[in-house]
């Protein structure tokens, strides 16, 4: 399997997550609410312009309130705390920070993870934003999360980031120094859709939205309701761990058919090795004696083109662990019997939990207390 035409998004299918109608019903009724909040304080013409426009096209601003509300605060407690009781959030604090001494950056909310079995991360934190701000801008949104996820003084590895109408579930991989976008859903049309009724045909709210603007709204409880996103959490590590050994082994057997010129299950797939005899020469061969075709160098190329390189998190990104992860087969391809040749070709992989921690407790931390490798 190679890696195109894959999504970044995970398939929630593979975690063990449920959705009832009742959930749906119940956040649809909940965002028409919101609806009706927000109208009591902007009026109709522009609230519906708000809703149409996207992301940084039409951000809230406190001269579009009747009582000149500061948009960030009118936001949360009207469309995004209520979502969270509905999504099953029951004790959510605010204004966190990290556990380091001093007063640093402040997460709007965290929500403990302590009493759930089998998850390190102490609690999941949360970046809100107005309506309509980017979520991806630097320093704001998902980045902002992002930022604390990688202090280890914050001791989390999930955050969400929202505006209220859109949410990014994100997690932390300590191992690899990554984050991974779990889920990202727009629920633009879902509060347009409701906006639209509530002004004109006044229907009861889980019968005016159709039947893909109510898979937005079952995505999002498969997603952040609570008991789902703990379900997901619990087994992120191995669904994210599954699914880079698999990109990972695409990858590198596209890699040993085209650099090595080998089939992995061929009986001759140590005919030539990397190290010595293969793309690597020999300390006394006389390398311009070496030549390598077009056809091979447009193969490699094409092979590169065909998968995703990327930090940014996608379980079907080729990232530096994955990376890593390639360079441990290569060296299991150059040691496999008949004997264990690692000492001939000083050759060895060191696993990412040995380098990161060796990493955490020499590398000097930065000013605002992230570890600086």
């Amino acid at each position: 399997m190679s890696a195109e035409g894959t999504q970044t998004a995970f398939d929630l299918s593979e975690f063990e997550t449920e959705v009832t109608e009742a959930d749906e019903d119940r956040i649809i009724e909940t965002a028409a609410d919101g609806i009706g909040r927000l109208r009591d304080q902007i009026d109709d013409d522009t609230l519906e312009a708000v809703l149409r426009a996207g992301p940084g096209r039409y951000t809230m601003r406190e001269d579009i309130t009747r009582d000149r509300l500061d948009p960030e605060p009118l936001t949360k407690n009207r469309v995004i705390e209520p979502l969270f009781d509905a999504l099953g959030y029951e004790d959510y604090g605010y204004e966190a920070g990290g556990f380091a001494e001093g007063r640093g950056e402040q997460a709007d909310y965290a929500i403990s993870l302590r009493g759930i079995d089998g998850v390190d991360s102490t609690r999941l934190l949360i970046e809100a934003e107005p309506i309509n701000k980017p979520l991806r801008d630097r320093g704001h949104g998902l980045d902002q999360v992002e930022s604390w996820l990688g202090q280890r003084e914050f001791e989390s590895d999930f955050g969400f980031a929202t505006d209220g109408l859109r949410w990014v579930f994100v997690r932390y991989n300590p191992d690899s120094y990554t984050h991974s976008v779990i889920e990202e859903i727009d629920l633009g049309p879902v509060f347009l859709a409701l906006f639209e009724n509530a002004t004109t045909e006044r229907r009861e709210p889980t019968a005016a939205l159709p039947d893909e603007h109510r898979e937005l709204v079952s995505r999002l409880c498969r997603a952040f309701e609570y008991g789902n996103f703990v379900s997901i959490i619990d087994d992120a590590r191995d669904v994210i761990k599954r699914k880079r050994e698999a990109i990972t082994d695409a990858f590198y057997d596209d890699y040993i058919r085209i650099v090595f010129g080998v089939e992995e299950a061929a009986d001759d797939r140590r005919a030539r090795s990397l190290i010595g005899e293969g793309i690597v020469s020999p300390a006394e061969a006389d390398e311009r004696d070496f030549d390598v075709c077009d056809s091979v160098l447009e193969s490699i190329v094409s092979l590169l083109e065909r998968y995703d390189f990327s930090a940014d998190g996608g379980p079907t990104d080729i990232d530096p662990s994955v990376l890593g992860n390639v360079f441990e087969k290569t060296i299991n391809h150059l040691t496999t019997d008949p004997g264990d040749r690692n000492a001939d070709f000083s050759a060895y992989y060191t696993p990412s939990e040995i380098t990161r921690f060796s990493a955490e407790e020499t590398v000097p931390r930065s000013p605002n207390g992230s570890s600086g490798c």
